[in-house]
């Protein structure tokens, strides 16, 4: 799994987000928001992958500003099972000097309602200088609680930001919510996976 994301994160650079829709970047959530859609009736909604890809062309990040490219990938399988995908690049030109944070988690989920829980059981991080990785290691697990609502072929998320992603937003807000698309593609590819 690690290595077909790092064989991804080596291709992202040079093929960027053709083809793909960009989605509004995460946005905070308070009391105040009303996620659009509907909580789902049955797990059998959720059942799939569900993709979120933004792109901010000036984020202010810890290490100054740069253009951020961010993919969040999540597959929730039938039997209960779940990866999530997690990649950020920034700086750098077509690969060249760009930064790459990617995690990757397995776990189970359960749904009680509006709320979903991705409970982790093995999560890796890698950093990705140049299109060289740099580190690659386990580290903690981090459950994730989330409100859920779905509206035709995208999933709304809200939910607390993890230690690892640095979204500017979540130097601003430890909430935040999003919308996900549905990757039907993906999903019927993986259903032949082992």
């Amino acid at each position: 799994m690690v290595v077909a994301m790092l064989l991804v994160a080596g291709l992202g650079p040079a093929f960027g987000t053709f083809g793909r829709e960009n989605r509004p970047p995460p946005q905070p959530y308070t009391e105040m928001v009303v996620l659009p859609g509907k909580p789902p009736i049955m797990d059998e909604e959720l059942i799939g992958g569900w993709e979120l890809v933004y792109r901010l062309d000036d984020a202010q990040l810890e290490d100054g500003r740069a253009e951020l490219l961010v993919n969040l990938f999540l597959h929730l399988h039938e039997d209960g099972s779940y990866e999530l995908d997690y990649s950020a690049r920034w700086g750098g030109i077509a690969g060249y000097g760009a930064r790459m944070l990617t995690v990757s988690e397995q776990g189970s989920f359960s749904r009680s309602g509006e709320v979903l829980l991705l409970d982790p059981s093995h999560t890796v991080r890698a950093e990705i200088q140049s299109t060289v990785l740099v580190s690659q290691q386990p580290i903690p697990d981090e459950n994730h609680v989330l409100i859920v609502r779905r509206e035709g072929k995208y999933l709304h998320v809200a939910g607390r930001c993890a230690k690892y992603q640095i979204d500017p937003i979540c130097r601003v807000t430890p909430t935040i919510w999003y919308s996900m698309r549905s990757e039907l593609g993906r999903r019927w590819f993986q259903r032949g996976a082992p």
